[in-house]
């Protein structure tokens, strides 16, 4: 079936550049405003509201953006990135501010825009177009070179509901997601926090406090060179990896090096808690795992190993990592540009022990909600997965809806 012709943008409306606002002038409330880091963190192809805020008296240079208007962030760190674009449909008075490009005036169902100039097409030219190379640019003539299909304005519509139908899903499974996160987060504090005063918290003051190196045997990681990293080989665990790849629990690793670059490793055994030796903020220093699996892994640099501690090592990955004992290692870390955290310092960190068999009830429950999250997590991605495969049929014209 013939697809919808293709138009260039520069064809299909009217592109300007936003105006200055400066992020000094945010506020929690003011006048409405979209800055081109936004559309990267804040928003989906459709916005209806915006979130970020100026004192009003910073919108003088700013564009002032109407209902409709497609907005492109034109500058961003890669080429993958650069030139997302949303579509303001919103009734509040808004403005731009600088590093976007506009398009306006161009009679079209804006959802459809959004949506199209979000697309694996869009994005591909996008990528030609950018200019740079630590900071990638999309100007305004780059934009209006942008060639997009545009079938008749019915069918725009009834393929931006279509789509809309899935982003509804997705949001109502994010919220979802967003709700189970709210209720660990206050298991976790509920059961794990020896400072809390009510319901089943109290139980855990009765438990003594003890430190780490009390329990347990404390060991460094080895030297696994990155540059060894492979797709297939020895599963390895590197500091790095602690705070992108895993929650507290992990029962298998993801990254993988030559056989032979694990020699200045040191293995990994099931019960085993490792904890990030070096990170960027006090925040997030010593953030820790529990190894519960059975594959031969190997612990790299940078990392401090809990090991032969005759605890349940789930209910140690909880509790390591619960706020206690981050407020612990927030005042232990050491550095500034990178902290740091050494094994005396893990050793230092106390956390209350209760019997093996309460442990085994606590890890059992935050385990379980562990595992709602992550089938919630997989929702998401399916119905992502499932919404991108369908942009790509009702875009290209490979699948037409009845107007």
């Amino acid at each position: 079936m013939k697809g919808p012709h293709k138009v260039l943008l520069s064809k299909l409306g009217t592109l300007k550049k936003g105006g200055a606002i400066l992020r000094e002038k945010l506020r929690p409330e003011g006048a409405a405003v979209i800055l081109y880091g936004d559309i990267y963190t804040k928003y989906a192809e459709i916005v209806t509201n915006l979130v970020s805020r100026v004192d009003p008296s910073a919108v003088v240079d700013g564009v002032r953006l109407n209902d409709g208007d497609i907005v492109f962030a034109g500058s961003g760190e890669t080429a993958e990135e650069i030139g997302k674009c949303i579509a303001y449909v919103g009734k509040e008075e808004a403005y731009a501010g600088g590093d976007v490009v506009i398009l306006s005036n161009h009679g079209q169902d804006a959802r459809y825009l959004g949506y199209a100039l979000n697309a694996e097409d869009a994005i591909r030219q996008k990528m030609r177009l950018g200019q740079g190379s630590s900071v990638m640019h999309l100007y305004k003539d780059d934009v209006g070179s942008i060639l997009i299909p545009l079938p008749p304005l019915a069918e725009q519509r009834r393929i931006a509901e279509t789509l809309r139908t899935w982003d509804e899903a997705i949001e109502t499974a994010e919220a979802e997601l967003k709700a189970k996160q709210e209720r660990k987060r206050w298991l976790i504090c509920s059961l794990l926090n020896p400072a809390a005063k009510e319901g089943s918290t109290q139980r855990m003051n009765n438990y003594p406090k003890v430190a780490v190196s009390k329990f347990g045997t404390l060991k460094k990681g080895g030297a696994i060179l990155r540059d060894k990293l492979r797709t297939n080989g020895a599963a390895v665990l590197l500091y790095g990896d602690i705070y992108t790849k895993y929650g507290e629990i992990v029962t298998s690793f993801i990254s993988r090096v030559d056989s032979n670059a694990v020699a200045d490793g040191v293995r990994i055994n099931t019960g085993d808690i490792v904890f990030a030796g070096s990170g960027e903020t006090a925040e997030e220093i010593g953030k820790c795992i529990a190894y519960v699996g059975d594959e031969e892994a190997y612990a790299g640099g940078d990392v401090v190993i809990l090991s032969n501690h005759g605890q349940d090592a789930r209910y140690l990955g909880y509790v390591l990592n619960a706020e206690d004992a981050i407020r612990q290692k927030m005042r232990l870390g050491q550095g500034s540009s990178v902290m740091h955290l050494y094994k005396d310092d893990v050793g230092s960190i106390q956390i209350p022990l209760p019997p093996l068999t309460e442990q085994r009830k606590i890890a059992e429950i935050l385990q379980s909600e562990a595992e709602g999250m992550r089938l919630l997590e997989t929702k998401v991605e399916i119905l992502r997965t499932q919404k991108r495969g369908l942009m790509q049929k009702l875009l290209t014209g490979e699948v037409r809806v009845a107007a």
